[in-house]
């Protein structure tokens, strides 16, 4: 798809459809302590459609205060 110039990348939460004490249950190890906020993710996604984003290709962006790495 890249040499038609489609690009097809995805942002992930990891919180998505997961009630509240669940949630906090998730995040009491989580470096940031708190989901993303609406805002964050809106961030992310007009980042990858953006030109400073045209080389990047089948990626998947997580967004998750850091819980993967911490």
């Amino acid at each position: 798809w890249a040499a038609q110039r489609l690009r097809v990348d995805r942002i992930r939460t990891r919180f998505e459809g997961l009630s509240q004490p669940l949630k906090d249950q998730i995040l009491a190890p989580a470096p940031a302590g708190r989901p993303a906020e609406a805002d964050e993710v809106a961030a992310a996604i007009v980042f990858l459609l953006s030109e400073d984003a045209s080389y990047f290709s089948g990626i998947e962006l997580p967004i998750d205060g850091a819980y993967l790495n911490g």
